[in-house]
């Protein structure tokens, strides 16, 4: 299946190391320098999922440039780099941004900013019929939910705010509370610190004997990380 085309107009300095990360990754990355390129590419293309701007250097410009995204009967997310400083100036006062557009501050890595714009791709894909937002396209009958185990995602594209934190208590609770089979799968290429919360120092071991071993009080001395999530599981019974 062929990737979306995602669009990037930044500075020279930073243009090129973008769009060769991205066309790593399998996107049809295509750099643009005015809104009139913007404007012929969308006139011939229906595949732009993610439009990279300049929101601070030249706003004008990335104004003509958010206006096109929106032109047409199209509804194209964009993708705002900018300094904390201009980011930070933007949230105090009026702002024309849309819910699926994000921002993104500088200085980054062409790394993290592909790795935004997957996570960009990704919640374009799905629909909200009330109950919370679910990647569309796939089957909904019973009968095909039942040949399968639930999936269960855990994710911010940031740092710090309690991934693995949920992802090993949800587990944890599900595993031993509940006598599910849980398979617990740690995505995170950055900060996923799953085996270090879950204190598993040697390979085989399981999530269930993990979290029983530490409430018979055995002598070994667990982390307190993992006695957080000792404490979080108790909650859950």
């Amino acid at each position: 299946m062929a990737r979306p085309a995602i669009v990037a107009a930044l500075p020279p300095s930073e243009q090129g190391a973008v769009i060769a990360e991205l066309s790593q990754a399998g996107f049809d990355a295509i750099p643009i320098s005015r809104p009139i390129d913007l404007e012929t590419l969308l006139a011939s293309r229906r595949d732009v999922a993610v439009a990279i701007l300049d929101g601070e250097r030249d706003f004008d410009t990335s104004l003509e440039y958010y206006a096109l995204l929106h032109e047409a009967g199209q509804d194209i997310p964009a993708l705002m780099v900018l300094s904390p400083r201009a980011l930070e100036s933007m949230t105090l006062g009026p702002s024309r941004a849309d819910a699926r557009d994000e921002f993104f501050t500088r200085p980054y890595s062409p790394d993290a900013l592909r790795w935004r714009v997957e996570a960009m791709c990704i919640r374009s894909m799905t629909v909200d019929d009330g109950s919370g937002a679910v990647l569309g396209g796939g089957s909904t009958e019973m009968t095909d939910w039942q040949r399968r185990a639930q999936l269960l995602a855990v994710f911010n594209p940031k740092g710090g705010v309690g991934k693995t934190t949920v992802a090993t208590n949800l587990a944890s609770a599900l595993a031993v509370n509940q006598g599910q089979r849980v398979l617990l799968v740690d995505a995170d290429t950055v900060t996923g610190h799953v085996t270090t919360s879950l204190a598993w120092n040697r390979s085989g071991r399981s999530l269930t004997a993990g979290v029983t071993s530490s409430r018979a009080g055995r002598s070994r001395r667990w982390p307190t990380s993992q006695r957080r999530t000792r404490r979080a599981c108790r909650s859950c019974r």
